[in-house]
């Protein structure tokens, strides 16, 4: 083999390792990372950014971190009500849209009260006042009034007579009217009503009236503009405003309708009451349980629609065949007459017995009452119509008396109280009797029912 001079090999390697040197560098120094791939957002480096790392090159890369949030405005809000009541609160809401608004919560405002006192309080309107209307005519003040009537202005009443002049009628709205602050002006040929200070002109008497006089009557609504806000809705400095239209009337007049009877189910000592049928002339829609209230027992359900209505009860307090007492409020648009009607419940006899057996509580006696050798008892009992009683005595705890013996229980036939005597022997009398008490076992009928107290006590005491 040939021998290789060393300072050949020496060039060899040398060129291998400046080669290899180049190549290093450019793939770990061309501006961007090698060794880990991109984990957040922000600007990637320069050439050969990114993974996996692919060799030298300038340039640059964008990216968006994960975490990053973008800001959905709110376009609008649908669902606001439209329409309220004078004296009646409205709820405000609405739906914003898109349904993934980064903001959403909607806060309520005036824009525009109409001339109401329109107030929000929260998500409420509240309006108790349509404020100032006028009423406006051009009356020809020679025609004469067809018919008798009565009209009002603000509830101030003015008398109108068949045979009079409208200026005769005028001169006389004019006179009433002005004596509460309230004028009537001639403008331009027409006559306004001004210095009106309650919530709106009530007209009263007969339209017919009002239009022989020439009046033309506003309708009575007013529109309140509500604004609706959704606080940075817009973008995160600007706030999102809509604003809406609610037209407010007053409520028309309340519907009368008459109460025309009364009855309940449920049979004496049979079977016990447990609803009363309402029945009335119309039915009156907006009645509710909580319209109707019961002295005499618990009033509970009114059948929701209907006339006749059902209403139930239960726990009833007066005596069997006496009557509870049935007071109505006048419901949402209505008015009732009369307001309170009385009609006879019933118990059956277990009721009976078992409200007269809650009464055996123990019962004290006072000592040395009575006179002679025999003592009476008058007991807090009373018992209802038709319940009898009778007892077996169980023992006597006494002292200071000698062997005693009880002619038996008494119920006064007027009253139904319960009492008792106690027998003393020939040398004892009643202020012989110090202290002790006395047991029974009581039963109590009524019918073919029966009702048994195990343990009825009456104590002396001392």
């Amino acid at each position: 083999m040939k021998k290789v001079p060393g300072r050949i090999v020496f060039s060899a390697l040398a060129v291998f390792l400046l080669a290899f040197a180049l190549i290093a560098c450019d793939t770990s120094s061309g501006g961007g990372s090698t060794d880990t791939p991109p984990s957040g957002g922000g600007t990637s480096g320069g050439g050969g950014g990114g993974w996996p790392p692919s060799g030298g090159g300038g340039g640059t890369g964008t990216g968006t971190g994960s975490g990053a949030t973008s800001f959905v405005a709110v376009t609008g809000i649908t669902g606001v009500p439209t329409a309220a009541t004078v004296g009646t609160p409205l709820t405000l809401s609405g739906t914003v849209a898109p349904g993934n608004a980064t903001n959403s919560a909607i806060t309520w405002g005036i824009q525009n009260n109409g001339g109401t006192n329109a107030s929000i309080s929260g998500n409420t309107l509240n309006v108790t006042q349509l404020g100032l209307n006028e009423v406006i005519g051009t009356p020809i003040i020679s025609d004469i009034m067809s018919q008798d009537g009565t009209i009002s202005i603000n509830g101030i009443s003015v008398s109108v007579l068949a045979g009079e002049t409208v200026a005769t009628v005028l001169g006389n709205i004019n006179g009433v009217i002005g004596a509460a602050g309230v004028d009537a002006v001639w403008i331009g040929g027409d006559l306004h009503f001004t210095g009106l200070t309650v919530s709106d002109v009530i007209l009263g008497g007969s339209t017919a009236i009002w239009a022989e006089l020439g009046f033309v009557v506003p309708n009575p609504t007013r529109t309140v503009t509500v604004r609706a806000t959704v606080v940075h809705g817009t973008n995160a400095t600007t706030n999102f405003t809509q604003d809406f239209p609610i037209n407010v009337t007053t409520a028309p007049p309340p519907t009368s309708i008459a109460w025309t009877g009364i009855t309940a189910n449920g049979t004496s000592g049979t079977t016990t009451t447990t609803e009363l049928t309402l029945t009335f002339d119309a039915d009156p829609t907006s009645l509710a349980a909580a319209d109707i209230s019961v002295i005499g027992a618990t009033g509970g359900t009114l059948s929701a629609t209907g006339n006749p209505r059902t209403f139930t009860i239960s726990n009833i307090t007066v005596a069997n065949g006496e009557s509870v007492t049935v007071d109505i409020s006048n419901p949402i648009g209505y008015t009732i007459t009369p307001i309170s009607q009385s009609i006879a419940v019933y118990l059956s006899a277990a009721d009976i017995l078992a409200r007269d057996a809650a009464q055996f509580t123990p019962q004290p006696i006072p000592p040395g009452a009575g006179g002679g050798n025999f003592m009476d008892v008058d007991l807090d009992i009373w018992l209802s119509d038709g319940v009898t009683v009778s007892f077996a005595f169980i023992t006597a705890n006494l002292t200071g008396v000698l062997p005693l013996f009880l002619n038996g229980f008494l119920v006064d036939s007027t009253t139904g109280r319960l009492s008792f005597q106690l027998g003393f022997p020939a040398h004892a009398t009643p202020s012989d009797l110090t202290s002790g008490s006395i047991d029974f076992v009581i039963t109590l009928a009524y019918g073919g029912d029966t009702h048994t107290i195990n343990l009825f006590r009456v104590t002396i005491t001392p």
